[in-house]
C-alpha cells in the first residue's frame, strides 16, 4: 500500500540498535469474551478487528536482537504495565531535585491521550497535549520542534495556543519548569524534545499505537473537522516516524493493541 511517496511495507521501522532496551507491551483484545474491558471507543469495526498495528519506531527489529515483549489481554493490564514500566526507568534514571518527563508519541486514535489521562490521574503530574498548539493542519512538524523550543525550555517554559477556529495563534499558556511532566501527541518523540527534556531533568518515551481503521474511527469520533485532514495528517505521521527511523531513535517503550480474530465475526 503507498501512501504519498511513503510505501506502508517500507516503513516497517527495523532497527538495528545492538544494545537497544525497548520494551513492547502487546494487547490483544477479545471483545466477546471481555466488552466491558473495552474503554469507550475501542470496541472494533468489522475493518478494523483483523487489521494489525500501525508500526511505530521500535516496534519491529532483527530477529537477533529481538525486544523484550509483555502480553497482555486487557487494556487495564496494558495500563499497569505501562505505568509499572514508566514508574521502573523513572526511577533509574531520578535525578534528585529535577522533573521527569514523559514523551508519549504514535500516529492519531492510538490511545495516547487516553493512557496520558490515566497517567496523570496515578501521579498527578500535568499533561501537555500538543493538539493544543500545532499551527493547524499542516503544522506537525512545527508542533513537534515548539515541545522543545517553548514546552521544555529552561527559561520561561510554557506555549501559545492555536485557535483552530481560527487560523490563528491564541494566548500563551506559562508552565512550571520544576514540574514533571506528561507531553502527548504525535511528535512528541524525537531527538531535539529527548536532549530538551534531558537537559531539565530526566526523561522516559513511550510509542502507542493500533490498527489504522479502528485508529482512524476513534480519531474521526473525536472530531467531526478531521476527515477532510486524515490522510494529509497521516502522511506527515509517516514523515516523522520515518525521520526516527533514520536517526535511530529508539523509544523506551512501546505499547501495541489490537483485536483477535474472533473479533471480525463478533463485534
Amino acid at each position: 500500500m503507498w501512501l504519498g511517496k511513503y510505501r506502508i511495507a517500507d516503513v516497517q521501522f527495523l532497527l538495528a540498535h545492538p544494545n537497544s532496551m525497548t520494551v513492547i507491551i502487546k494487547t490483544t483484545i477479545d471483545p466477546a469474551a471481555s466488552a466491558e474491558g473495552v474503554p469507550t471507543g475501542f470496541m472494533p469495526s468489522e475493518d478494523s478487528a483483523s487489521e494489525e498495528a500501525t508500526a511505530v519506531p521500535g516496534q519491529h527489529r532483527e530477529v537477533t536482537d529481538p525486544p523484550d515483549t509483555i502480553e497482555s489481554s486487557t487494556f487495564e493490564q496494558a495500563q499497569d504495565l505501562l505505568e509499572d514500566k514508566i514508574a521502573e526507568l523513572a526511577e533509574q534514571r531520578n535525578k534528585p531535585m529535577k522533573p521527569i518527563t514523559v514523551l508519549i508519541d504514535g500516529p492519531s486514535g492510538a490511545g495516547k491521550t487516553w493512557f496520558a489521562a490515566r497517567l496523570s490521574e496515578h501521579t498527578q503530574w500535568q499533561t501537555v497535549h500538543l493538539d493544543e498548539f500545532y499551527p493547524g493542519w499542516q503544522g506537525l512538524e512545527k508542533g513537534s520542534e515548539m515541545v522543545n523550543s517553548q514546552v521544555l525550555r529552561k527559561m520561561n517554559p510554557g506555549f501559545w495556543r492555536w485557535d483552530w477556529n481560527a487560523h490563528a495563534p491564541a494566548e500563551w499558556f506559562s508552565l512550571d519548569g520544576r514540574d514533571n511532566l506528561i507531553v502527548e501527541g504525535v511528535g512528541a518523540v524525537t531527538t531535539a524534545n529527548i536532549e530538551a527534556a534531558t537537559a531539565r531533568g530526566s526523561v522516559v518515551t513511550v510509542m502507542v499505537t493500533g490498527p489504522r481503521e479502528a485508529r482512524k474511527s476513534r480519531a474521526l469520533d473525536r472530531d467531526e473537522g478531521y476527515e477532510d485532514w486524515f490522510e494529509t495528517w497521516e502522511r506527515q505521521e509517516l514523515e516523522h516516524f520515518q525521520r526516527l527511523v533514520d536517526e535511530g531513535l529508539e523509544p523506551d517503550v512501546v505499547w501495541e493493541w489490537h483485536y483477535s480474530t474472533s473479533s471480525v465475526h463478533s463485534a
